[in-house]
Parts: structure tokens; C-alpha cells; sequence
């Protein structure tokens, strides 16, 4: 499978879909935080990364062409030898700009009631266990060095004996929601994601935009703040506002854009 070209032309012509006053009020976001002369290191988190498509190269293009880190969390049973073979290009080409990290296993749910969880209380531990071990045997062989050993459970949740395995088996840190329960053991260093940008359930589009920039404000005084995007539910408006705010992210000396790997030292 040959990468897709990654052009801007495909959302630059619906600029005028997103309302003018949106941008105004991100950079109202941002002047707040500038004001209080705050470092804050930011990362971005992609979600759902493995398999090639239009978007997920646009994604990647995009970030790389602006300089700015990404997190990828691949989900390793969708990942084959010919989908990284189409995936490698960027990331050779981004260097350390990108960071690859795990994301489940096959993104399963397997709660009949609740929350969606992959690894949640009905399953067995030791399916757990051989799940995540292979999980990261897979990435491991296809992305080799460039792979960082950060677990981002599907949904954003998984359970306490799922957190413990992780810890146990090498994991240097687990992404989740912010605030998100159960708490990590020792040794399990937390990078949450403070803003959804792109799987929010408001009650209106009002509410939504309000929900965003009220959470992107909290991450940012945080000192350490993570958007999570999901680039198969992106539409040309969304990448449009992804731009605008990588630009006034790129404004700000004081938010420093950051990889786990150097989060956590290996970068």
C-alpha cells in the first residue's frame, strides 16, 4: 500500500466554515494563559493510529510540516508488516517529532453492560496479560526503536488489575482522561488528556465549543496539558481548526509542545 498525498488543499477551502469569532476566542484562551507567565509542556495525542487512510496521512502531514510533536497511539492488531511498510515514510521523515505508543490491543469492547472497555473486570487476567504482552511484541517488531513504552487503554479507561499489569510489565506511563479512575499504581507516571476535541457528546454545538475552551483553559493552567484528536471522525472544518490551533499554540513561547519520549526522558 503506497502513502496518499497528504495535501492542505483538501480542507484550506472550507476556512470559511469555521466562524472567525472561534479563532478570536482560542486566542483569548491562550492571551489568559500568557498572562499568568506559566510554563506548560502540551501534547498531542492521536488516537486509533494503524490503519493508512487519506486522513491519517493528512494528520501526520500536518504536524510534521508545522514542526509540532505527535503522539500516535496504535491499536496493535491493526497494525500489519504492509500497513507500517505505508506508515514508515512519515515517520521517517518526522523523526523524533513523532512518538509511537500503544493502544490496546484490537480496540475491542468486551463489557455487555457499562462503559465500552477492552480491558475491563469481565475479563480473565491472564487474557488480559497475554494481550498487552502481545500487543507490545507486535509493535515492537514493526516499529523497533522508534516504539515508547506509554499504554493508552481503548476509551480512555481499563481496571485496576489492568493498570497493575502494566506497571509490571515495563509500561513507563499510562494516558487516560483526566481525573480518570482508577488511580495508577507507584511507578506509573499518569499523561491524561484534558480536551476532546473530536468524540464530545454536548448537548449542542454551543455547548461543545463552550465545554472545549473551558477544558483547554484548565489543561493549560495545569502545567501539563493533553488534547486527544481521533483523525477517522475529522471533517475539512475540524482539520481547519486543528491548523488554527497549532498556530496559536506556536504563538506562545510559554506552552512547550512535547513527545511522551521526552516526557519521560527517552527523547
Amino acid at each position: 500500500m503506497r502513502p496518499v498525498a497528504a495535501s492542505p488543499l483538501i480542507y484550506r477551502s472550507m476556512k470559511d466554515r469555521v466562524p472567525l469569532e472561534i479563532r478570536k476566542h482560542l486566542g483569548e484562551v491562550l492571551d489568559r494563559g500568557r498572562e499568568n507567565a506559566k510554563e506548560t509542556r502540551l501534547y498531542f495525542r492521536a488516537d486509533d493510529m494503524g490503519v493508512p487512510g487519506k486522513k491519517a496521512f493528512l494528520l501526520m502531514e500536518m504536524f510534521k510540516a508545522n514542526g509540532v510533536p505527535l503522539n500516535l497511539a496504535l491499536v496493535p492488531a491493526w497494525l500489519t508488516q504492509q500497513r507500517w511498510e505505508a506508515i514508515r515514510p512519515f515517520a521517517r521523515k518526522a523523526g523524533s517529532l513523532f512518538s509511537w505508543h500503544q493502544h490496546g490491543w484490537r480496540h475491542v469492547n468486551h463489557e455487555s453492560v457499562g462503559k465500552k472497555q477492552e480491558f475491563g473486570l469481565s475479563r480473565k487476567i491472564q487474557d488480559i496479560k497475554r494481550e498487552l504482552i502481545q500487543g507490545t511484541h507486535r509493535l515492537t517488531s514493526l516499529v523497533g526503536k522508534r516504539y515508547c513504552p506509554v499504554f493508552t487503554p481503548p476509551w480512555n479507561r481499563c481496571d485496576k488489575r489492568t493498570l497493575a499489569l502494566v506497571a509490571a510489565l515495563g509500561f513507563y506511563a499510562v494516558s487516560r482522561d483526566f481525573g480518570c479512575i482508577p488511580p495508577s499504581p507507584a511507578g506509573l507516571r499518569d499523561f491524561p488528556v484534558h480536551v476532546d476535541l473530536h468524540t464530545r457528546k454536548d448537548e449542542s454545538p454551543a455547548r461543545g465549543w463552550e465545554g472545549l475552551f473551558n477544558d483547554l483553559a484548565a489543561g493549560l493552567e495545569s502545567g501539563q496539558c493533553g488534547i486527544m484528536v481521533h483523525h477517522a471522525r475529522m471533517d475539512g472544518p475540524a482539520f481547519v481548526f486543528l491548523e488554527y490551533l497549532i498556530e496559536e499554540i506556536q504563538k506562545n513561547s510559554w506552552i512547550i509542545p512535547v513527545t511522551f519520549d521526552q516526557l519521560i526522558g527517552n527523547g
